[in-house]
């Protein structure tokens, strides 16, 4: 979910398919996350690399399928450091819904 606005103890916010809608604060986790490729129908066509180093050229440690969740460690301009259950690796910003393309998110 992603926070688009905030009134009180309420907050608007809008899902990966674009659905919006008001949740109480303190029904959200504080924990960053994000989707891989939740726009992609096709699983073996919107499949990520997930990546030792934020290099396009270094070894793949596994190919994420869409609509899979990772928490976000952070992020410079073109990759995250993610975590999906027990690996973690870098992901291109462009396969991930979650995370703005300018967006940096510090260690």
């Amino acid at each position: 979910m992603e926070i688009i606005q905030e009134f009180d103890n309420w907050r608007k916010v809008r899902d990966a398919q674009g659905n919006e809608g008001w949740m109480l604060h303190s029904l959200l986790a504080g924990k960053r996350t994000a989707i891989i490729n939740p726009w992609e129908e096709d699983k073996n066509k919107g499949r990520a690399d997930l990546k030792s180093k934020a290099d396009p050229a270094s070894r793949t440690i596994a190919r994420i399928e869409p609509g899979v969740i990772a928490a976000v460690d952070y992020c410079d301009e073109n990759w995250c450091h993610v975590t999906i259950e027990k690996s973690d690796g870098y992901v291109n910003k462009a396969n991930i819904w979650g995370v703005y393309p300018d967006e940096l998110i510090e260690e």
